[in-house]
């Protein structure tokens, strides 16, 4: 793996572009690729590699999206207290060691997420540093009770088959909890959002089961089957993850319960993944 990073670099520099070897843990997941280095004022976009293409390949893959005109990195909006408030949200994601602004939460990093706006029909995101908090002059807190609004206000639970276009029977079993933003898992966070779902179910409990970052699946307590544990559950996650979801997307094969009687969510099961 060493000399074919040497081989990616010494090619890039052959050619004049400059970069730098970088891993980007996403996730809890390190990717390794290289960050090329443009001009001020624009993004240094980092190119993922995988020792499945060649050095050549990937320097032509290189040239193809420095050829594209790159955007321009809105760093006025990023200290800008009014835009930043109405662009942060939650995002959930596997235990890391990576210095963002984050809150433990289960069993994972709750984190704060900057969307920002890069030109005609290109957004990108970034998460939330302290040096990024201080340099709007408000305070944490106040990052946290914006990003949780805005989470709420884009959140929505709805039948699988309705959410995939397809006629939703009232007697459907799954539903899927999401936003409107990137990293919908987020509604793991939400309560409320469950606590509303069990009372138009008529249910004093349901399970949720993380598919990806980008949603949850909400089972109403009264439709496990009995000839279903809750441990079954957990190995279903397991076994999405492992066949449909990108590692960089998934959570951990577990099963979270929501009771109204507590209005909390706990982690209730595991499933043993060897």
């Amino acid at each position: 793996m060493r000399n074919f990073e040497n081989g990616i670099l010494e090619a890039l520099r052959k050619e004049g572009v400059d970069a730098e070897q970088v891993t980007v843990t996403k996730n809890g997941v390190p990717c390794k690729g290289f960050r090329i280095i443009t001009g001020d004022g624009q993004v240094s976009p980092v190119v993922y590699y995988s020792e499945e293409e060649t050095i050549n390949e990937f320097v032509a893959r290189v040239h193809r999206i420095m050829a594209e005109k790159l955007p321009e990195i809105p760093t006025q909006k990023m200290t800008d207290w009014m835009y930043v408030k109405d662009n942060i949200f939650l995002s959930l994601a596997k235990r890391g060691t990576e210095e963002v602004v984050k809150k433990p939460y289960l069993n994972l990093d709750l984190q704060i997420r900057l969307r920002l706006d890069l030109g005609p029909d290109q957004t990108g995101t970034i998460r939330v540093t302290e040096k990024l908090i201080e340099a709007t002059g408000v305070s944490e807190e106040d990052f946290w009770k914006a990003a949780e609004k805005n989470t709420a206000s884009a959140a929505f639970i709805c039948n699988m088959a309705e959410l995939l276009g397809m006629y939703a029977d009232s007697d459907d079993t799954l539903y899927v909890a999401t936003t409107h933003l990137p990293g919908g898992a987020s509604v793991l966070y939400l309560t409320d959002l469950f606590r509303q779902y069990c009372e138009e179910q008529g249910e004093d409990m349901c399970y949720i089961l993380p598919s990806s970052t980008e949603e949850v699946i909400v089972i109403a307590g009264s439709k496990l089957g009995d000839d279903m544990e809750v441990s079954d559950l957990a190995y279903i996650v397991n076994e999405i993850n492992t066949a449909q979801v990108d590692p960089i997307l998934q959570l951990e094969p577990v099963v979270y319960q929501y009771k109204v009687s507590s209005h909390e969510i706990k982690m209730i099961c595991r499933a043993e993944v060897l």
